[in-house]
């Protein structure tokens, strides 16, 4: 994997204040593992065979799911995901109660 996936522009305007986001990011670490922020979208209907979606900030389809987990975390329920992103397995926690932005990082050394 030689790409960098790095969102920007991920700016709204609520009455009359702006909020920014960092965006969603994947990037290779000086270990070799690649490392960012996803979102993760629920499943819906319509998206038969699909546990649910990874998507950038803006909700632009990344990947979908390969697996999704739920377990108890120490302050909430929690949801591990695995997906696959040109080759490259991801693997990452969250809790939905809090947020759909997931850290994720690569299974295996690619850079």
């Amino acid at each position: 994997m030689t790409t960098n996936y790095v969102e920007t522009n991920c700016t709204i305007t609520h009455n009359g204040r702006t909020f920014e986001s960092g965006g969603m990011y994947i990037v290779p670490c000086s270990d070799g593992f690649y490392r960012g922020a996803v979102y993760v979208q629920p499943y819906v209907a319509g998206w038969e065979g699909h546990l649910a979606r990874v998507t950038t900030w803006h909700g632009d389809l990344v990947a979908v799911l390969d697996t999704l987990t739920n377990y108890r975390g120490n302050f909430c329920k929690m949801r591990r995901i695995s997906f696959t992103l040109k080759g490259v397995k991801f693997v990452g926690d969250y809790c939905p109660d809090w947020s759909e932005l997931c850290r994720v990082r690569s299974t295996r050394k690619v850079a």
